[in-house]
């Protein structure tokens, strides 16, 4: 009997698809324009039928793992590890350190048997750094309190968007940026070709990495060359696309994964930063993906920007009754015949705020690279055209190279089995990304790119989500009202979705540095000079605080 249950074992064990058989051979999509599809339609062809093999069902690619794996090779990546920020992603990093956690009931209130059980440990204790040993949760936002608010103004894409800067990160040791910088170009290999899968380590969040303590540094920095006067007293809210649809999925009522947001006020301006568990993740603690290794494939970056790793731009529009400044990354240009050209918002000539290098600047920046053996860091040609003094370590170089990448132009690139245009039309929209193009595999057998226009579906997605997006502006008026009442003008928002606690809690921050550098903030928020987060005004906000709670209600 044993004889005979040890055959049927091994019976059912070699039953099954003969890998070497393989897939039929998927008819091929032509590159270029194709039709519109709806929003909860799969964007799905004739190849797909050929791609439903079990196989690529276990496919795990970045993009395609959820409906978060949008921003989202980038969102947060669980038992990933840390880049050390202050050497290459390719260096060897070593695991997060770990995080305060809230108190929680005793066991025996838990187990009322007394009988000893092991407590779990929660994953997302990290969500609570930064609050303090005895952190005091100030105020919550909650879905039902903010739909019992009143409606905001019509939202709508076609009030136009406006370019403050873009760069280009190198993958250098020291944090460095190309200003303007550029997209990498869409330039597809014949296909179908095989791609390899992912290797090694890839960012989550590489402003986070480079500059921990203050992620929007380099994005001023950039916007110190090429939109060094602008005024942005009138903003509302500084945030990144990624926490935008985190609070946009908040609103629908469809968060899945816990997030973390940081706050801090400047003046009359919300900065919102994200904060990810960490900021780089192994693809040894994944299972196989091709996203990253097929963007490598099938895009290139321009002469003079080879060392870039990824291209960043802030934009600025309205939402509702708010002024936002947006920044997010963009992962390819996509041009129909035309050649390069300079980028809206851009100057063409050799002033502070161009986009074009001028023959003295592209000199300096060769004597910058010269320079770098000799131990020399700061920024010359800034500090000679902005008056800077030298840069501290902390801060990013700026490197005037790139011409930019025209609004027309800048395109989302997914690699993926199935997708369905719902699931990325929120990406593109707060991001104002009018092309998505997707490229099919079969466990890294890549296909003919679809290139798909979404700018022309932006008027039809917002009115399909005007309420949602109302809410969402109510929820950034919320936090921004709640901050502002706090010490120090400074908080930790958390969704904990593994409490059950579907709401924001808005926790007192122990973390005192301002979002951005004093110097950045007397610039732009002029009427701030007397009054700019340093360690002084810090002190002058505390006192002014006890003076009221001694003194007590006015009447």
């Amino acid at each position: 009997m044993a004889r005979r249950n040890r055959r049927n074992k091994k019976r059912k064990a070699d039953d099954g698809n003969d890998p070497s058989l393989g897939a039929a051979e998927p008819k091929r999509v032509k590159q270029g324009d194709t039709p519109g599809h709806g929003f909860d339609t799969p964007i799905t062809t004739a190849q797909d039928a050929a791609n439903t093999s079990s196989s690529e069902g276990r496919s795990n690619d970045a993009v395609a793992s959820s409906h978060r794996a949008f921003d989202d090779r980038h969102d947060g990546v669980p038992d990933a590890t840390h880049a050390d920020p202050s050497q290459p992603l390719s260096s060897t990093a070593g695991p997060s350190s770990a995080s305060p956690t809230p108190s929680t009931p005793s066991a025996s209130s838990q187990n009322p048997s007394n009988t000893p059980k092991r407590r779990s440990k929660l994953k997302d204790h990290w969500l609570y750094k930064d609050t303090g040993k005895h952190g005091k949760q100030v105020a919550t936002v909650s879905r039902n309190s903010i739909q019992q608010l009143p409606k905001t103004s019509q939202i709508s894409s076609a009030e136009g968007t406006s370019v403050l800067c873009s760069y280009n990160w190198l993958n250098d040791e020291r944090a460095t940026v190309f200003v303007p910088g550029g997209a990498a170009n869409w330039n597809p290999p014949e296909c179908p070709v095989v791609v390899s899968p992912d290797e090694g380590q890839y960012y989550i969040d590489q402003n986070a990495a480079k500059n921990p303590s203050m992620p929007f540094e380099p994005m001023f920095a950039a916007m110190a060359v090429m939109s060094p006067n602008i005024d942005l007293t009138d903003v509302n809210v500084i945030v990144n696309r990624n926490t935008l649809r985190n609070l946009f999925r908040f609103a629908k009522g469809q968060v899945r994964d816990s997030f973390k947001i940081q706050m801090h006020m400047v003046r009359d301006t919300l900065f919102i930063s994200r904060r990810e568990k960490t900021t780089s993740y192994d693809t040894n603690d994944r299972h196989p993906s091709w996203g990253h290794a097929f963007e490598h494939s099938f895009t290139q970056f321009g002469q003079d920007l080879e060392r870039s790793t990824s291209h960043h731009r802030a934009i600025q529009y309205n939402l509702g009754g708010l002024k936002l400044i947006v920044r997010h990354e963009v992962d390819a240009a996509y041009e129909e015949t035309s050649p390069p050209t300079v980028a809206e918002g851009f100057s063409s000539t050799p002033s502070v705020g161009g986009g074009n290098l001028s023959p003295q600047a592209a000199k300096e920046n060769k004597a910058e690279d010269s320079k770098r053996e000799s131990g020399e860091t700061t920024d010359d040609a800034a500090k000679r055209n902005l008056g800077e003094p030298d840069q501290i370590p902390d801060e990013t170089k700026v490197l005037r190279t790139g011409n930019g990448t025209s609004p027309s132009n800048l395109s989302e690139v997914k690699a993926s089995p199935k997708i369905k245009l719902r699931d990325v039309m929120d990406q593109l929209w707060f991001g104002r990304t009018p092309r998505l193009i997707i490229c099919r595999h079969n466990r890294g057998t890549f296909h003919e790119a679809e290139i798909h226009d979404c700018e022309s579906k932006f008027a039809e997605w917002e009115q399909r989500n005007q309420a949602t997006l109302q809410e969402l502006v109510k929820i950034l008026t919320s936090l921004r009202q709640e901050v502002t009442k706090i010490e120090g003008k400074r908080a930790i928002g958390v969704c904990d979705t593994e409490r059950g606690k579907k709401n924001i809690q808005v926790w007192t921050c122990v973390q005192a540095d301002a979002p951005i550098p004093v110097k950045y903030i007397e610039r732009h928020w002029p009427d701030s000079k007397t009054k700019a987060p340093s360690d002084e005004w810090k002190a002058a906000q505390h006192g002014q605080a006890q003076e009221a709670t001694e003194r007590g209600p006015q009447t």
